[in-house]
């Protein structure tokens, strides 16, 4: 007789309690959970050694530190047993169980179960049997030998067992092994069964061969309108925009990660966000501050300083004032000139005319007519600005004081002297009998005229005709001087008296458009130039104005020096009315070095790839047509603008700023030319 301990067939992973008792005797039976974890602790000297933290444990083992530091695997026990340090390898139920009365043992791997078989020719609990005892010999059918439900079919003497399926053998007493054909698909674990096998599908699998692939998409897992993507064990979604998770349940929010800059509200959207951006911001993250002075809102030449969510309007020099530098600053408010001077408004300014009589910058000086002694022969100097000598019981000046009159002096002359500053003896020459420059000699009771040569008579008044003579030749016209003639010579004569043959214009290099004269002077033969306007000089080559409208520039060429990069510089004097234009200009599109006029204001522009350098001077108005220095010159690697005026006092107001390495090489390039005025 056999002993066997067959296990349930069933399929659930939690469907055997632990501990478990096999049907063995007292000193083999052993816990399972104890036995399938003994030797299975891992300690900080074993070669496997980790920690739980690296996850040891194969085969879905449960990981469980110990008190030494290192650490114990609990290896499963369902569907299939695991046994190891690692639960690495299939449990083997005989691998330490021993069976009596030298019985077999039989277990298939990873199985819990075994079972202790009797040699042949034995049978009974302890193989001890070896007759046909009560119930018959062993190949009757009378002691029912067929096992696992065979038929037993009598046979003459004998019998045969017809087995069910999954059993062979004489008395069916062999397990047929039906994994060996591998009837288990997609990876799935085949365990023979007593009379059958089992599938133990891999997860994602399903049916009694895991031939079905579970489709994990089936029961809509994947929310708000998500993509579900069926994977072998398991199920992907892509998610729609704006949501995220396994299931894309979560909704992301996209003002988590504060998106919205300088005080900005952020909105949450799906998939996007909304930033409410603070007053003086703007942009989809309020990254921009608003420029409130791109629309020039300061007038007249005033600056704008651009705040956040508000502006400034810095009038200085300007001559304005008000929020928008609107309102014209009336200096002449404050009555600043003195002794009833005309106050005439500028831009930032004002300027007293005096009246004739007073000097200084608020007319406030009464200039001193009496201090040059002016009277002559003891004659008493009084000035009309003293407001003592009007009115009263005798006045010396009649009417009343005005400051319009009160420039000048009036001599007091003493008796036997005339006139305004007493200069004069009263004689007879006082009524100027002599003409015609003719010099009068006082006389006793009369006078003399002495007259210039070319006059005659008693009072000079007679000139002598120089022309009576006929002096000028080639029908000139001969007109009359003073003790001389002029002869207006036709073409090509010239000399006194239009004897000579002009030569002079022969081979004359006035330029073109420039009209030729021919001269004789001092006996030598020459010409003159008479120049159309805009030209001058002995030629007229020299041009004397240039417009400061495009196309007005006069280029000048420059000689190429051949000794190293140097500094560059260019100083000019000019004058204008006009508040823009360009001045100067050296270099050519991508390198140059330019001079003008913006606003009234000098301003030099140093350009190169990739940059640009400007300085400006902000000087009272330079467009007043008054003659104006400036200088504009790289040095020292900086870029130095100088201009001389009256408002910069004895040394010319400067402005610099250094150069970035990458302008630098500019200050020694060589150029064959500049232009003066816009090209």
């Amino acid at each position: 007789m056999e002993l066997e301990r067959s296990d349930s067939r069933s399929r659930s992973l939690l469907s055997l309690p632990l501990p478990l008792l096999l049907l063995l005797p007292l000193s083999l039976s052993l816990s399972l959970s104890q036995e399938l974890s003994r030797e299975t602790s891992g300690t900080p000297s074993s070669p496997s050694f980790s920690g739980c933290s690296s996850d040891p444990c194969t085969h879905g083992g449960t990981c469980q530190s110990t008190s030494d530091g290192g650490f114990l695997c609990v290896c499963p026990t369902e569907p299939v047993a695991y046994a190891g340090a690692l639960c690495e390898e299939l449990y083997d139920a005989c691998s330490e169980r021993v069976c009596p009365h030298n019985q077999t043992c039989h277990a298939a791997p990873g199985a819990l179960n075994h079972t202790c078989r009797c040699p042949p020719g034995s049978w009974g609990p302890t193989c001890d049997t070896a007759g046909c005892g009560d119930h018959g010999c062993p190949g009757s059918c009378a002691v029912q030998p067929c096992h696992h439900g065979g038929t037993c079919l009598a046979a003459g003497a004998g019998s045969a067992c017809l087995c069910l399926p999954g059993w062979t053998g004489p008395l069916c007493e062999e397990d047929v092994d039906e994994c060996k054909s591998g009837p288990c698909q997609n990876g799935a674990l085949c365990v023979n069964d007593p009379g059958g096998f089992l599938c133990y599908c891999v997860p994602g699998f399903q049916g009694p061969h895991c031939e079905l692939d579970i489709n994990e998409c089936a029961s809509r897992p994947c929310k708000h309108e998500a993509s579900c993507i069926n994977r072998v064990d398991g199920y992907q979604c892509l998610c729609s925009p704006g949501y995220t998770g396994l299931n894309c349940e979560t909704e992301i929010d996209e003002c988590e990660s504060d998106p919205c800059q300088n005080g900005g509200s952020c909105l949450d959207g799906i998939g996007t966000y909304q930033c409410l951006c603070s007053p003086g911001f703007t942009g989809h993250n309020c990254q921009v501050d608003i420029d409130e002075c791109e629309s020039q809102p300061c007038a007249n030449g005033g600056i704008c300083q651009n705040f956040i969510n508000r502006f400034q309007c810095d009038c200085g020099g300007t001559g304005f004032e008000g929020a928008l530098c609107e309102v014209e600053v009336l200096e002449c408010l404050s009555s600043p000139c003195l002794h009833n001077a005309t106050c005439l408004d500028g831009l930032g300014n004002y300027t007293c005319v005096c009246l004739p009589g007073y000097h200084g910058e608020h007319c406030e000086m009464d200039e001193d007519d009496c201090a040059g002694d002016p009277c002559l022969h003891g004659g008493l100097c009084l000035q009309r600005s003293n407001q003592s000598l009007y009115g009263g019981a005798q006045p010396v000046f009649p009417g009343t004081f005005s400051y319009s009159s009160a420039a000048g002096f009036v001599c007091q002359c003493l008796p036997g002297f005339a006139g305004d500053n007493c200069s004069v003896d009263v004689n007879e020459c006082e009524s100027h009998p002599c003409q015609n420059g003719g010099t009068c000699e006082d006389l006793p009771n009369s006078f003399q005229c002495h007259c210039l040569a070319g006059y005659t008579g008693v009072s000079c008044m007679v000139n002598v005709d120089d022309c009576a003579s006929e002096p000028c030749f080639h029908g000139a016209p001969c007109e009359d001087g003073v003790n001389d003639y002029v002869c207006h010579c036709p073409p090509r004569w010239g000399g006194k008296d239009c004897s000579v043959l002009l030569t002079g214009c022969e081979g004359h290099a006035c330029r073109p458009g420039a009209q030729c004269t021919p001269t004789y002077r001092a006996g030598a033969h020459g010409y003159a130039c008479r120049c159309p306007p805009g030209f001058h000089g002995p030629t007229c080559a020299q041009p004397t104005t240039f417009s400061l409208a495009p196309g007005g520039s006069l280029l000048v060429a420059l000689p190429v020096g051949d000794d190293g990069p140097g500094p560059a510089a260019v100083s000019l004097r000019f004058r204008t009315t006009l508040p823009d234009g360009l001045l100067f200009s050296r270099g050519d599109a991508v390198e140059s070095l330019t001079l003008e006029l913006s606003r009234g204001s000098l301003r030099a522009t140093l350009r190169s790839p990739g940059s640009e350098l400007a300085l400006s001077l902000r000087a009272p108005s330079l467009s007043d047509g008054h003659w104006h220095r400036a200088e504009a010159a790289l040095a020292r690697s900086a870029l130095e603008l100088r201009l001389w005026h009256e408002a910069c006092g004895s040394a010319p107001c400067l402005r610099s700023r250094p150069l970035a390495e990458e302008v630098a090489p500019l200050a020694g390039a060589s150029s064959t030319g500049c232009a003066v005025g816009p090209r």
